[in-house]
Parts: structure tokens; sequence; C-alpha cells
């Protein structure tokens, strides 16, 4: 009789084993569907939302300057677009869209960054 029970206390283990990874895999799904559909906007609807970009939440920007002319000029030492997302809380990934043609890892000293679309255009015609 406790071999019966064994094998029954097994199966319900399987179960409820089971139905924890199914819990878990439907999370990880709904998590990367939901991702993927936040990211899906074209780079040009976004580029006509807000002028300074999407900003990183809770950040304080030290180049305020830079965020009304929408542009930001690399300083000596720099180490790259991560840098300038620190100072203008703009997130890393919309700088990259921006600024397709610069390196995120080798920005030269003095190269404008754009924080909004065309923003350097605007130093260049000034």
């Amino acid at each position: 009789m406790s071999r019966v029970r064994e094998e029954h206390r097994r199966s319900w283990i399987a179960r409820i084993l089971a139905l924890v990874a199914l819990i878990g895999a439907a999370t990880v799904l709904i998590m990367v569907v939901s991702a993927s559909l936040e990211g899906s906007g074209s780079d040009d609807d976004e580029d006509q939302r807000e002028t300074s970009g999407r900003r990183i939440e809770g950040c304080t920007p030290s180049e305020r300057d830079a965020l009304r002319n929408g542009y930001y000029i690399v300083q000596p030492g720099e180490p790259g677009l991560s840098a300038v997302s620190d100072k203008t809380c703009i997130t890393l990934d919309r700088l990259q869209r921006l600024n397709r043609d610069l390196d995120p890892q080798l920005i030269p000293q003095s190269a404008c960054v754009n924080l909004k679309p065309d923003g350097c255009q605007a130093l260049a015609e000034g």
C-alpha cells in the first residue's frame, strides 16, 4: 500500500512542477512579446515626438544647454556615447539611432552628437 501512495505522491509532484514550468514559460513569452511591441515603432514616428528624445527615468541631465540646442559636443577624455547618455539623460539606444555615422566607442574629440534629429545641422547653420 505504501508503494501505491509513493507513486501517487510522485505523480502530484510531477504535475505541480509541470504547472510551474508552464507558468514560467508563459511569463517569459509575455515579457518577450511586450518588449518587442514597445520597440516596434519606426524611427520617423519616434523622431516626430519629443525633440530631446527618450529620457532615462530618474536622471537629471547636467547638460541642459545641449538638450535645448539639440546637439552635444564631445569633450576631451569622454569615452563615447555612453558618457553623452549619462550627461544628457537620453538613452544610449536613442543616441545610437540618431547618430548612425558615429562609432559609439570611438567618438573623436569635438565631434557633434545629435540629441534630436538634425541637431548638429543647427550648429552648422548657426
